[in-house]
């Protein structure tokens, strides 16, 4: 009797064992990418494709949920809807059965180009005028 009380309680062992393994195995870590906006699928419904090209030279492609994914741009809340190909952009991501599940999007809008200067021989002949005696 006592024998089988010690294997039993063993056996209970064991499997809380196996059970908390599996659950650890079953949470995932926080991943995270950076880099630039290369598109975001426009269509209609909650959840829209986000494909990242980090600055590894890697794409990345990530399913964002409209309504549960956290959006900031700029440093101001903002909507999914707000970003563009060609923002830059911080991903904090999950991997849920095989595909990428955006968290949370940091996005920044990219400093606009300077315009060119204008050459200075450009301009310069174009106030001269040559005159005739």
């Amino acid at each position: 009797m006592a024998k089988r009380s010690i294997m039993i309680i063993g056996i209970i062992l064991a499997l809380g064992i196996l059970a908390a393994g599996q659950a650890a195995a079953r949470k995932t870590a926080a991943l995270t990418a950076s880099g630039k906006v290369k598109s975001l699928s426009q269509q209609a419904g909650q959840m829209q494709t986000l494909v990242v090209k980090t600055d590894q030279g890697q794409e990345v492609m990530l399913q964002v949920d409209a309504k549960k994914t956290a959006v900031t741009k700029d440093h101001r809340l903002a909507a999914v809807s707000q970003v563009r190909a060609g923002d830059l952009v911080r991903v904090n991501y999950e991997v849920r059965r095989g595909k990428n599940y955006a968290k949370a999007l940091d996005v920044t809008t990219p400093p606009a180009p300077k315009p060119a200067a204008k050459s200075k021989a450009k301009s310069s002949a174009t106030t001269t005028k040559s005159t005739k005696r």
